[in-house]
């Protein structure tokens, strides 16, 4: 069992399906600028398969972090807003971030990966 899981991008996305598929067995869950969805909406229904199941999520996670910004080329801020309703997930929405550049985290983004560390 992992205490924490810190993952960025596509690999939000990987760790959230192999949650769901009991392939990676996670407490703690950090995603930044991930989405369980295709921004390009003619793949949005076969972005990943089988899809991610956000109740499982919530029912196996003992926290959840979705780290978005509105204006990330690659993803959807919406998704990140399922997240936070659907599978109880705690959101942090910026506004100017793009999809994040791992030298420029929010300082709030920094705080809690350091918190969370063992």
């Amino acid at each position: 069992m992992v205490r924490l899981t810190i993952a960025p991008s596509l690999g939000g996305t990987l760790a959230m399906n192999m949650i769901c598929q009991k392939r990676l067995r996670t407490k703690n869950l950090i995603t930044i600028g991930s989405s369980h969805g295709s921004k390009e909406e003619s793949l949005m229904n076969n972005f990943l398969i089988p899809p991610i199941e956000v109740s499982f999520l919530k029912a196996t996670l003992d926290n959840f972090w979705a780290v978005c910004s509105y204006d990330d080329p690659g993803t959807h801020h919406e998704y990140s807003s399922l997240l936070v309703k659907q599978a109880g997930a705690v959101g942090l929405f910026y506004s100017d971030q793009g999809h994040f550049e791992a030298d420029r985290l929010p300082q709030e983004v920094l705080l809690l990966i350091e918190h969370s560390l063992p």
